[in-house]
């Protein structure tokens, strides 16, 4: 269920007309996100700067990102860097 809603929050993200990311739904504005991690995720975040980026607040964030991923930011964001990191080493002649 939860990649379901990740894939969902993704996918709207991506389709739903942008007129400010206040008028986004939630899940929508969670998915921009999601996105914003995965093409940035060698930057520290906190979940005060993650929050702010989907103009919620940090409870309401935390709620809602947990809803549509399963995880806490902290944690998938931790995944998203050891899948990576991961991908490089069988990918490329870089060592540990």
């Amino acid at each position: 269920m939860q990649l379901f809603l990740l894939f969902l929050c993704k996918a709207l993200s991506g389709f739903l007309p942008e007129t400010g990311p206040e008028s986004n739904s939630p899940f929508q504005r969670i998915g921009n996100v999601i996105s914003f991690m995965e093409s940035h995720y060698t930057e520290s975040w906190t979940l005060q700067k993650l929050a702010h980026k989907a103009c919620m607040s940090v409870n309401n964030f935390l709620r809602i990102f947990r809803s549509a991923t399963g995880y806490s930011p902290q944690t998938y964001l931790q995944m998203l860097r050891l899948n990576r990191g991961a991908e490089l080493l069988i990918k490329s002649s870089l060592s540990v």
